[in-house]
């Protein structure tokens, strides 16, 4: 009878509650990584497959010559606070980084100039606001549309409304296909031109349609410039640099006003 007992209660699968329990778990499981690889892209991964990774990269860009620094930088990557036990970290680059703690205003001229050029992007919509603003005094009667607040509203909206549908949705295309930088030149150009064609237009369908593809120029720029200002700047001022984005946007473009 003991052993009927025994082998029966060997013999027995695991309830339903169990089940959900082992599910939970995986399920608890995965979420963490997730959002540990959400946190820290290189979280987990041991120094020699980082110096790998970065030597790889190198090689794939056609940059074999930079393969060390690359490698460096995946290090850093992953955890710059622990520079100073870096073994392949030389004494100078050591005072570099420590530099960076002790004076974290003093980097290369071309940071700052990069930073400000770039966000000298901002002006161009920041411009338009303002110039729209004062151009609904004269376009509104004119194309007689002045008791007509929707169809106002709606051209002067236009390309915002291009932004946030078609726009912005353009931005990994473009950065994948033409680089940071070269979508900035782009979009830029597009800007420019589309408030060249605002200029020239003669009803409110074609003024509409015209600043409609002001917003392929301002969707991707607007997401592009600030994250290309981010991944060039050091950690301890990259909020203040990437900021200059929103300075150049708002304060500029009322200064010719």
């Amino acid at each position: 009878m003991a052993s009927s007992t025994v082998t029966s209660g060997s013999n027995e699968k695991p309830g339903p509650s169990s089940v959900h329990e082992d599910e939970n778990t995986g399920q608890n499981t995965n979420i963490q990584m997730a959002n540990s690889k959400l946190a820290h892209p290189l979280a987990g991964y041991s120094h020699a497959q980082l110096i790998e990774m970065g030597a790889a990269y190198a090689r794939d860009h056609e940059m074999e010559d930079l393969q060390e620094e690359f490698s460096k930088g995946a290090l850093l990557a992953q955890d710059g606070a622990a520079f100073e036990t870096m073994p392949l970290l030389t004494e100078e680059d050591k005072v570099v980084l420590r530099r960076e703690i002790t004076h974290k205003w003093s980097h290369p001229k071309q940071l700052y100039h990069m930073v400000v050029m770039c966000s000298l992007a901002a002006a161009t919509q920041g411009m338009d606001e303002t110039v729209i603003n004062g151009a609904n005094l004269f376009f509104l009667k004119q194309f007689g549309i002045e008791d007509r607040e929707w169809i106002a509203g709606l051209v002067n909206s236009a390309p915002y409304l291009c932004c946030f549908t078609v726009g912005c949705w353009l931005t990994h295309p473009l950065n994948k296909n033409f680089g940071r930088r070269h979508t900035i030149f782009i979009t830029c150009l597009i800007s420019f031109l589309t408030c060249l064609w605002q200029g020239f237009t003669n009803s409110w369908q074609h003024l509409f349609v015209a600043r409609f593809f002001l917003g392929f120029g301002i969707g991707p720029k607007s997401s592009t410039v600030p994250v290309y200002a981010a991944e060039c700047s050091p950690p301890g001022i990259r909020g203040a640099l990437v900021m200059m984005w929103q300075m150049c946007e708002i304060p500029l473009p009322f200064r010719p006003a």
